[in-house]
C-alpha cells in the first residue's frame, strides 16, 4: 500500500486503507462494511470520494453502495483490481449509474479469472493485465491515478 499512499499524497488526495483481516478473517465482509460506515461518519458531509477495491474488496464496494444508495452521487470513481464477485445481488441501477465512473482491471493470466468473471457479470469492460491475482495492485497504480484525475476533472466541469 505504500506506493498508493505516496501517489495519493502527491496528488493532494486522502487515502484510507481498510484492513478487516487484521484480527481474524472476514470472508463475509462485515468488518469492511463497519469500517466503511465509520469512515463516512467521520468525513466532511460535503466530501466527494472514490473507492479502490482489490479482490474481495471489489464486492464489498457494491455491497456497501447497495446498502447506502444515498451516497452514490458523492462517488467520483471506482477502481476495481481483479475483483472477486461470484454473483450479482445488487440493484442494477447502482451498477449502471457507476459504469462510467468505474475502471476494472482483470488478470489475463491468473487461473481463477476473477476480474474477467466480474467484468462479464457487471457488463463493465475490463483492462487485461498479465500477472497473477496478487500482483495486480502494483501494476495498476498509474492507470488508477490517471483515471481518478480524469474523473475529478469531469466532476469540476459540471
Amino acid at each position: 500500500m505504500g506506493s498508493y499512499f505516496k501517489a495519493f499524497h502527491d496528488e493532494d488526495w486522502g487515502l484510507i486503507a481498510l484492513n478487516p483481516h487484521l484480527i481474524e478473517d472476514d470472508l463475509v465482509g462485515t468488518n469492511y462494511l463497519n469500517q466503511l460506515s465509520r469512515v463516512l461518519e467521520e468525513m466532511n458531509p460535503k466530501s466527494m470520494f472514490g473507492f479502490i477495491g482489490f479482490s474481495m474488496g471489489g464486492r464489498i464496494i457494491y455491497d456497501f453502495l447497495n446498502i447506502n444508495k444515498n451516497i452514490i452521487k458523492k462517488v467520483i470513481a471506482i477502481a476495481q483490481i481483479d475483483p472477486v464477485i461470484q454473483s450479482f445481488n445488487w440493484d442494477k441501477n447502482i451498477i449502471s449509474l457507476l459504469e462510467n465512473r468505474t475502471i476494472l482491471f482483470a488478470s489475463s493470466t491468473d487461473q481463477y479469472r476473477f476480474g474477467i468473471i466480474t467484468s462479464a457479470l457487471l457488463s463493465i469492460s475490463s483492462i487485461p493485465i498479465e500477472d497473477i491475482h496478487g500482483a495486480l495492485p502494483s501494476k495498476c497504480l498509474e492507470q488508477i491515478i490517471g483515471f481518478f484525475r480524469t474523473q475529478i476533472s469531469n466532476e469540476k466541469s459540471f
